[in-house]
């Protein structure tokens, strides 16, 4: 499931999991596991967020999230409910 933060695709991942009996995949849940397997750091985290703000922790976060992506996408015969950071990467030119 893709798609912008709170629109839903957290409970209808749920209702198809449950319809399909197979197992749910929420990025949100499992994503500070895959962070920290490339040195993510809370600490850092929260230092950038007091220099630069929520832009700041954004570029810091997005190495952090495709990472993830790469990690879930493998999941098999699992519904995956992309966090709405999750299934946007920029790129620079």
């Amino acid at each position: 499931m893709i798609g912008p933060t709170c629109s839903g695709k957290t409970s209808a991942a749920e209702i198809i999991s449950e319809k399909l009996t197979i197992p749910l995949c929420s990025i949100d849940e499992v994503r500070f596991s895959y962070y920290e397997e490339i040195g993510y750091e809370k600490e850092v985290q929260d230092e950038i967020k007091k220099r630069d703000g929520f832009s700041g922790v954004y570029q810091y976060l997005k190495p952090f999230e495709a990472h993830t992506v790469l990690r879930v996408v493998h999941y098999e015969n699992h519904v995956i409910d992309f966090g709405g950071g999750h299934s946007v990467y920029e790129k620079e030119k």
